[in-house]
Parts: C-alpha cells; sequence; structure tokens
C-alpha cells in the first residue's frame, strides 16, 4: 500500500489540489452570496416597507363602503351638472338656476372632439361689465336657437364634458398610483385597466347619453305658453347611462385580491 502511494504521489497530490481548489471555490461563492445578501437586505426591506405603505393607501382609496365605486368616481355629479349646462346652452335655462355658481363647481373639461376647432371651451356670458351686455346676451340667444334648431334635426355631437372637483380628485389619485416606481407591475396593469374603462365611460357612453337626452329634449313639443313646467328626471338620464357603462366591481375586486396576496393579508402569522 504505501508502495502504491509512493508511485502515485504525484497524482494524488494532483487530485487533492483539484478538491482543494473546488471546495475553496464552492466557500466562495457561499461566502459571496451571502455577503451580496446581507449587503442588499438594507435595500430590500426600504422597497418592501414603501410598497406596503403604498398598497394600504391604495386599498383604503378604493374602498367606499358600501356604495359602488361609481359614486366615488362622481358620475352622478358629472351627468347632473353637464345636463344642467348644456339645456342652458341650449335655451333652456331653469328660472331659480345660477348658471355661473354651476360652471364654477368645474375642475376641467374633457375634450371630446378629435379634430378641428372647440367652439365650446369659450362659451359667451350672459353677464359683463361693460355696455355690451346687451350684445352679449342677444349673441348667447342666438347661438342657443342655433343649437336648438340643429338638434330637433337630430343633429348633436358634444364637444366637451365639464369634470367635477370630485372626479377630477378621484383621476388625479388614480394617476398618482399608477405612475408610483413602487407600484407592482400586475396591479398597475389591473389600475391601468379601470382608467381605460372610465374614459370609455365618459368619451363614448355619456356623450352618446347625453346627446340622445338633448335630441330628445329638443324634439319635444313644449307648452310653454301655457305656463307648464318641464320636469326634467336627471336620475333617469344617469340610469341610462349606467346601463350601457360599463361596471368596475370586476377590476376592482381583482385590484384587492393582488393587493392582499401582496400584504399577505390572509396568511396566518405565527
Amino acid at each position: 500500500m504505501w508502495t502504491w502511494v509512493t508511485n502515485n504521489i504525484t497524482t494524488i497530490k494532483d487530485i487533492l489540489w483539484i478538491v482543494f481548489t473546488l471546495a475553496a471555490t464552492i466557500v466562495a461563492i457561499l461566502t459571496y452570496r451571502r455577503a451580496r445578501h446581507t449587503l442588499l437586505q438594507p435595500l430590500r426591506t426600504e422597497v418592501i416597507k414603501r410598497q406596503t405603505d403604498l398598497l394600504i393607501e391604495l386599498l383604503d382609496f378604493l374602498y367606499n363602503g358600501n356604495l359602488d365605486l361609481h359614486f366615488k368616481i362622481d358620475y352622478i355629479g358629472l351627468i347632473t351638472h353637464n345636463t344642467l349646462i348644456l339645456m342652458d346652452d341650449y335655451g333652456f335655462v331653469f328660472k331659480d338656476t345660477n348658471r355661473e355658481e354651476i360652471k364654477n363647481q368645474f375642475s376641467g373639461v374633457l375634450i371630446l372632439k378629435k379634430s378641428g376647432s372647440i367652439s365650446s371651451i369659450e362659451l359667451p356670458s350672459i353677464f359683463t361689465k361693460n355696455n355690451s351686455s346687451k350684445n352679449v346676451e342677444k349673441e348667447k340667444i342666438d347661438e342657443s336657437k342655433d343649437k336648438y334648431f340643429s338638434a330637433k334635426h337630430g343633429n348633436v355631437d358634444l364637444e366637451i364634458l365639464r369634470l367635477t372637483q370630485s372626479f377630477v380628485g378621484f383621476k388625479s389619485e388614480l394617476k398618482r398610483f399608477i405612475d408610483n416606481p413602487f407600484m407592482p407591475t400586475d396591479i398597475k396593469k389591473l389600475l391601468l385597466k379601470l382608467n381605460e374603462d372610465i374614459e370609455y365611460n365618459l368619451k363614448i357612453v355619456m356623450k352618446e347619453t347625453l346627446e340622445d337626452f338633448i335630441v330628445q329634449l329638443c324634439t319635444t313639443e313644449h307648452d310653454f305658453y301655457n305656463d307648464n313646467s318641464l320636469n326634467i328626471h336627471l336620475e333617469a338620464i344617469y340610469n341610462n347611462f349606467q346601463r350601457k357603462s360599463i361596471h368596475h366591481q370586476t377590476v376592482i375586486d381583482s385590484i384587492r385580491e393582488t393587493t392582499r396576496e401582496y400584504l399577505k393579508i390572509d396568511q396566518k402569522w405565527t
């Protein structure tokens, strides 16, 4: 045995060197991985903390008690105020309605017209401080007549939607979540889907709903001379919109479920 070891000492030394080198390499790799994990742990901890705070805030944002998210988006407010402004534009003015007060409740507009000039952006005002008040009022009346007779022939093309403060606030918060770099990709995709559905509801469904209402309003015979009041049921207009609009409950449920999984809310802690 000793003679064999003596005769093969060189081979044995080479094998031991290979084994030693391999073992040293494995130890070095494991040490590096452990060191890298230790160095990155504070960064990973901070990312998790930021994501956790963001996702908890997202759950609070989407929570609306027992009410449908439609109320938080303020579809009712959009329908109501746009209806009143449109009726005024087409010559149907409520005696007890302050037009300027209604206009001041809007925080922006959504342009619906894809090309050409937008005539509805700058609406002539009935009130002015200079001596041309009568001319301004006459221009407003003539403009309303033109729109009215065009609508009587079924020609209504809504150019803009006025946006309420509640809607603008909701969309701003939604955009903030979408643009946040700490938002997980799969949740961001669901938020983008929610935003896309809201845009469709406004640009397509609400536009058509309000246009249909104006055509119906202008083509219906009204007996104003006998002092009969015109009753407008705003809830009926909203119901027409709601029947055709995309409901958000499915995508909201998906966002909540995915968020809960990230936060491990249903996981039993030991």
